[in-house]
This record gives C-alpha cells, sequence and structure tokens, in this order.
C-alpha cells in the first residue's frame, strides 16, 4: 500500500510503497518502504511482539528523513543526469550523421536509427534534471560574465563606451533572473 506519508523516493523522486517481505532463509520478516520507479527500498526487521505500527512509523521517519548536504547536492547531481543524457544523445546524432554521411545523403534529410534513439533519449531525460542543468548553465554563464566584468574594471582598459562593465553585469543579472540563455 502506498502511505500518504511518505515522502518521495530520494534517489528518483518516485513514489513508494510499505509491504511486508518474508526471507525464507533467514525465516524472518520485515516490514519494507520500496521505490515503485527505481525500486530502492529500506527495510526493518518486524518484531511481532512489538506493534505493526510502531516498526512502520519509525521506518516511515527514516524513509522520510532527508540529510540537508544531500538536498543541497540534489541540483548538481541532476545537472551531472542531464549531462550525460545530452552526452549520450549527442553520440547517437555523431553516429547519425556519420553514416548518413557515409551513404552519400544530407544527414538533416534523412533519419536514421541513430537520430530516432537520439530523440528517444532526450526524451527519457528526467525534466527535474534538465531545469538543473539548464539553471546551472545559467550560473556559470552568470558567472563568466560578473568576471569579465571585473577583469576588465581592475585593468582599467578603456573602449568606446566607459559603461562596458555595467552593461555586462547588466547581461549577467537578466541570465541569473531568466534562468537560462
Amino acid at each position: 500500500m502506498t502511505g500518504p506519508d511518505l515522502k518521495p523516493c530520494p534517489f528518483c523522486g518516485g513514489n513508494a510503497e510499505y509491504r511486508v517481505t518474508h526471507d525464507e532463509g533467514q525465516r524472518n520478516d520485515y516490514d519494507t518502504i520500496e521505490c515503485l520507479s527505481c525500486r530502492a527500498e529500506m527495510s526493518v526487521l518486524l518484531h511481532w511482539a512489538e506493534s505493526e505500527g510502531a516498526n512502520r512509523n519509525t521506518l516511515t521517519t527514516a524513509w522520510n528523513t532527508r540529510d540537508p548536504a544531500v538536498l543541497a547536492a540534489l541540483p548538481e547531481v541532476q545537472a551531472l543526469i542531464a549531462a550525460a543524457f545530452e552526452a549520450a544523445a549527442r553520440a547517437c546524432d555523431a553516429k547519425h550523421a556519420e553514416y548518413i554521411l557515409g551513404k552519400g545523403h544530407n544527414p538533416k534529410k534523412y533519419d536514421s536509427h541513430f537520430s530516432q534513439l537520439a530523440r528517444k533519449v532526450r526524451a527519457l531525460t528526467p525534466a527535474d534534471a534538465t531545469a538543473a542543468l539548464a539553471a546551472r548553465d545559467a550560473a556559470m554563464r552568470a558567472q563568466g560574465l560578473r568576471e569579465a566584468a571585473e577583469w576588465y574594471r581592475a585593468e582599467g582598459w578603456k573602449l568606446d563606451e566607459d559603461d562596458v562593465p555595467d552593461a555586462i553585469l547588466a547581461r549577467a543579472d537578466q541570465i541569473e533572473k531568466e534562468g537560462g540563455a
């Protein structure tokens, strides 16, 4: 049974459910929470002397506990997941071009199993991972612009306008606000 008091899976964000599992070799029963998506699970030995509710409460508390350090790293992990999916899709795109060009065709006019695979890989990329990657890339672009403006000011270079660093910083602010290009 899925419990309304269960948080989503800490690994993939999927729904989780309670179940009782039996280990034939050990002759033990366990209260278990399992993610329905990635199959991550957490179990506790079912002590029949204790009430089933107490076991379930202990297990639920453990499942729902999230380490702040892990939560802080989650956006970067999600961005890395999206980057890995995109790298796989780009490899398929490259193979498509190589395959089609080898046959003497225009890669933009012909579809191949490689280009179909690239589209499928991109479709499988989790939306939260894609959003995390876009946010990370926007933050990196904004930071680069800020560093360029500071370098420009520190070097005292003069171009046609003295307000170039302010324009660079304004663009960095715009990128951060939009969260993308």
